[in-house]
């Protein structure tokens, strides 16, 4: 058994996508497979419009804040969460700070598992 932190002092600041205010701790990575991470947005941070190369699954652990595709800005909280597709715009920013649980990879698809709102 080995423990381990994964909290915001073994994160890393995250500067992708002109991203401020946004730290990260990534827990798996293997490539062309999957990756998984908690992305730590402080307050007023900002992640800006940009598209991945993998579909993208982005869990709120903690706090709240909102999303957008460039068309519409879409309020979130913690328990919710939101799924990109491969080559989808994303955004996402937070007035008070959040948590979130990234999983990127090819096969990530969570639709037939959890229920829209």
């Amino acid at each position: 058994m080995e423990v381990f932190k994964y909290d915001k002092s073994v994160s890393k600041l995250a500067e992708q996508f002109n991203s401020s205010n946004v730290r990260l701790t990534r827990i798996v990575k293997e490539p062309e497979k999957v990756s998984v991470a908690f992305l730590y947005v402080k307050e007023n941070g900002l992640i800006e419009l940009h598209k991945n190369a993998s579909p993208e699954l982005s869990l709120v652990i903690d706090g709240e804040g909102w999303i957008t595709n460039g068309e519409r800005k879409v309020n979130i909280h913690q328990g919710e969460g939101v799924y990109w597709d491969h080559g989808e715009q994303r955004g996402a920013g937070t007035k008070n700070g959040m948590t979130v649980l990234i999983i990127t990879g090819e096969k990530v698809y969570p639709k037939h598992l959890i229920n829209s709102r």
